[in-house]
């Protein structure tokens, strides 16, 4: 049972922190990798609303090779209802 409490509480006092640990990597991941691409954009409570990411691989990859590009999207189907969409590329290697 106090495992549980303690969960609930952390889970609390954590909740208005995830986005800003969140945004905060991908900071991070942009200055060790310039090519690291980012977007996001907040509601008017300050709560994350958007993010767009791609790496650098990712983006060299797409300019050499552009075959097939896929987007996907998984609608509402996490605690937060938030979309989760996947761009996912294959060259002629597959």
């Amino acid at each position: 049972m106090d495992l549980q409490n303690y969960s609930r509480d952390l889970k609390t006092l954590l909740k208005d922190f995830v986005a800003h640990v969140f945004i905060d990597n991908f900071k991070r991941k942009q200055k060790a990798n310039p090519s690291f691409y980012y977007a996001h954009k907040v509601d008017g409570e300050g709560r994350l609303k958007y993010v767009f990411w791609v790496d650098g691989n990712c983006r060299k990859n797409y300019s050499l090779f552009v075959d097939v590009i896929s987007f996907d999207t998984t609608y509402r189907a996490n605690k937060y209802s938030m979309v989760f969409a996947s761009f996912t590329g294959v060259n002629h290697h597959r």
